[in-house]
């Protein structure tokens, strides 16, 4: 049917009619992802003040403990004792802390 061919009539023909029986699906209420005691990648990066990348390269490495979740969400295992050994990692690492330009060495001075 063309556009021309349109009229007022045949939309108020056209209108939807109520579904028969239950039209909404009936599903469980969706379900906590992260259990007491997890955290979750953006979280973690987020209170350690990193990338989510460095949190990525430590569950890579075996350096902090996940499980999947629901949608296949990482869910890392977070308690005072982790959290205390992450900051450490952070304030100790060379890549996360690279020293300023101000307490670098200065060049070797080339002979004249």
């Amino acid at each position: 049917m063309a556009y021309r061919d349109w009229s007022p009539a045949m939309a108020a023909r056209s209108t939807p009619r109520p579904c028969s029986g239950s039209a909404t699906p009936t599903t469980s209420p969706p379900r906590a992802p992260y259990h007491d005691g997890e955290i979750s990648v953006a979280e973690a990066a987020r209170r350690l003040g990193c990338s989510t990348g460095v949190i990525y390269y430590w569950i890579q490495a075996g350096q902090l403990d996940t499980r999947r979740g629901p949608g296949n969400r990482l869910c890392i295992t977070w308690n005072d004792p982790i959290q205390a050994a992450c900051r450490d990692r952070v304030t100790t690492s060379g890549h996360l802390n690279p020293r300023s330009p101000a307490h670098r060495a200065p060049p070797p001075l080339s002979p004249p």
